[in-house]
């Protein structure tokens, strides 16, 4: 959503771009169409009963307030983009009163592409959303966390009302993890700075080396067991974050303008990259049955002792 200031009367334009088709073609400029109604829909999305029940809530909401808000669908935008497209329909239209500048525009084009990829990626740290492996997906701009709908909240509110089950759980699978893998010498866990306050969502295995992490970070995969190797993760360590470090953004920020104190292509981390590139750590699941994790473990216990054999403690 970008919001535009106008020139003249000053309403507001709100452009949306939600795309569920590829781009149109065009090279002439799209045509404001005349506004006779808070709602137009040129393509048909929205149904009769829809646009009646939206055309009476805005009517409602400007007769009660004042302001004038409006809806626009259009297939595209093409040429222009849609922030050029929405400040001629609103210079157009004209919506809000004088010396209050209280109009609103919502333009949504539905076949632009380019919208939709830029607006999810940017709603969603930017992972372009290729491939099956989150951690893994490249980011083509950084981004924000505003993926959270009624959905997410619901589902939070139902794992609150059982997290000390939860909790209870995670610790108790922790504990038999701990026992089991912390027979087999050389290998470290992560220190944790208030144990007892550990909610036991993720166990971390400290390897002595990058070599002999990678190495399990094999087998592991071979035997189908979870896991993250986040040192060569593009999400959650700074080595792949080549979009932080190239300022990647759908706009200007004041570090393009003024730069940085540093140089973030150039920074080095050698003390973390000793930390990460050593560790292997995995979800506690809830839901394991004894004999679910009874296997898993013996999974795990067999790869890291033979990636180990020779290691001396």
């Amino acid at each position: 959503m970008i919001l535009q200031g106008l020139a003249g009367r000053l309403g507001t334009a709100l452009a949306l771009s939600l795309t569920l088709l590829a781009p149109c073609a065009t090279t002439a400029q799209v045509t404001v169409p005349a506004l006779l109604g808070h709602v137009t829909d040129q393509t048909k999305t929205l149904a009769p009963e829809k646009i009646a029940a939206l055309e009476q809530t805005l009517s409602t909401f400007e007769a009660r307030k004042g302001s004038q808000l409006a809806v626009l669908i259009v297939p595209s935008t093409a040429p222009e983009e849609i922030e050029q497209f929405a400040l001629r329909v609103a210079e157009q239209w004209k919506l809000g009163r004088k010396k209050v500048d209280d109009g609103a525009i919502l333009v949504v084009a539905k076949n632009d592409r380019a919208h939709k990829s830029l607006t999810e990626q940017f709603a969603d740290h930017g992972h372009d959303h290729i491939g099956n492996n989150r951690g893994m997906e490249q980011h083509p701009i950084m981004g924000t966390n505003f993926r959270i709908g009624e959905i997410n909240a619901a589902i939070g509110l139902a794992q609150t009302r059982k997290l000390s089950f939860i909790l209870e759980k995670q610790r108790a699978h922790k504990a038999i993890i701990q026992a089991r893998l912390s027979k087999i010498a050389g290998l470290q866990f992560r220190r944790h700075t208030d144990e007892a306050g550990d909610s036991a969502t993720f166990f971390h295995l400290l390897l002595p080396s990058e070599q002999l992490a990678r190495a399990t970070v094999k087998l592991f995969a071979e035997a189908g067991i979870p896991h993250g190797y986040w040192y060569d993760n593009m999400f959650h360590y700074i080595k792949q974050w080549d979009h932080v470090k190239n300022l990647s953004m759908p706009y200007k920020l004041v570090a393009h303008e003024l730069g940085l104190p540093q140089d973030l292509k150039t920074m080095t981390f050698p003390k973390s990259d000793a930390v990460m590139s050593r560790l292997i750590s995995f979800n506690i699941r809830v839901t394991w049955t004894a004999e679910e994790l009874d296997a898993m473990l013996g999974k795990m216990e067999g790869a890291v002792r033979k990636v180990m054999e020779g290691v001396t403690a």
